[in-house]
Parts: structure tokens; C-alpha cells; sequence
């Protein structure tokens, strides 16, 4: 019997969770499997500018970060985040 392989199985994706969502300002980023160097948070209001933005180095594989945005307008915002070279855009709701 021949096996053929046409992809690459990866254990390391990153799993991004937001919570609560829709939140009062006030939430949690979770970030399961984050080993990297350097994590960039960046959050974006609806016209795409920047209204955050954060970085950590040397992140360890469990990744948690409690934000603050309660100074800002309710509505939809979006999280972008690099974890190394990977790129994940996530929608938040301030309500």
C-alpha cells in the first residue's frame, strides 16, 4: 500500500479567543499556542484607525492580556494581531 502526503499537518496554530464579546470596554485576550517572539495587538475602529496598539516580547505559549478600552466609543472594532509571522484579525463589540 503506498500513502501519499499532500500537506503539512501543524500543531502550532494559534487559537484567538475574545471574551466577553460584546464586551463593556473591558476583555480579555486569550492566545493558546502564542510562542513567539513578539505579539502585536493593534485594534481598529470601523474607518480602520488605529485606536490601540501594543506589543510583548518573548511571548510564552499561553498568552493572556486583560484590555482597557472603556474610554472608547461604543461600536465594532477589529483586533488585528501578529504572533510571529502569522496575522489574525478578530471583530469586538463595545457596547
Amino acid at each position: 500500500m503506498n500513502v501519499i502526503v499532500t500537506g503539512i499537518a501543524s500543531n502550532a496554530a494559534q487559537v484567538v479567543s475574545i471574551y466577553p464579546n460584546p464586551s463593556n470596554g473591558v476583555f480579555t485576550l486569550n492566545i493558546n499556542n502564542a510562542a513567539s517572539n513578539q505579539v502585536v495587538i493593534s485594534i481598529m475602529d470601523i474607518q480602520g484607525k488605529v485606536v490601540y496598539s501594543e506589543s510583548d516580547k518573548n511571548v510564552s505559549a499561553q498568552y493572556n492580556k486583560q484590555i482597557n478600552l472603556t474610554n472608547l466609543a461604543k461600536g465594532i472594532y477589529y483586533v488585528k494581531l501578529n504572533i510571529g509571522s502569522e496575522v489574525q484579525i478578530q471583530k469586538l463589540i463595545i457596547q
